[in-house]
């Protein structure tokens, strides 16, 4: 329908205009495509942007607005039991809450969001959260199980030849052996 359309071309514009940095224009293109699809009671779509709003302002900084955009998201989707939305939405709050150095509330949500993905047998996002994981185990100064978490994440990506993911692992683990004083490990993953 027409209405589809508009409400998909204003997702996009919201998505490149946060690609741009043009924060408070991507939220306007978004809330106008939420208004949409509430009208044609398309309520997949509606988590959906309020994924990419939370993730909007994750980047920003504005962790609070995040929060509020992914919990009014997640409560679409534990509601109508849009599970994969519902997946990245709980990946999504775990990367706020370390932000807001919540790291416990962030391991839960990370937890529940690994759960989901093994049962849809998500094998992308489930290396992503073992990353995160990986983190949250780096933040709460558990170095040994941050490195399984983060070689988990690593192997898994590798076995899915995403380079992307492959270097944002590779940086953390470097990271991870710099902070440790083990400059030539952290070398070896800096230049993966």
């Amino acid at each position: 329908s027409d209405q589809e359309l508009n409400a998909k071309i204003e997702t996009n514009l919201g998505i490149v205009n946060t690609i741009l940095g043009n924060t408070d224009e991507s939220v306007i293109h978004y809330e106008l495509a939420m208004m949409i699809y509430k009208q044609i009671g398309d309520l997949r779509r509606v988590a959906e942007v309020y994924l990419n709003i939370g993730l909007n302002f994750l980047d920003t900084l504005d962790i609070k607005s995040s929060l509020a955009a992914l919990d009014k998201g997640i409560e679409i989707s534990i509601e109508k039991r849009y599970l994969g939305v519902l997946t990245l939405l709980y990946h999504a709050k775990s990367q706020a809450l370390i932000a807001n150095k919540d790291i416990q509330s962030a391991k839960e949500f990370a937890d529940k969001a690994l759960s989901l993905s093994h049962n849809l047998d998500d094998k992308q996002t489930i290396a992503e959260i073992y990353k995160i994981r990986g983190i949250i185990a780096k933040e709460m100064h558990d170095i040994k199980t941050s490195e399984i978490y983060l070689t988990i994440s690593l192997r898994i990506n590798t076995s899915l030849r995403n380079s992307l993911n492959i270097a944002e692992v590779s940086i953390e683990l470097a990271s991870l052996y710099k902070d440790q004083g083990k400059h030539e490990q952290s070398k070896y993953y800096y230049s993966q």
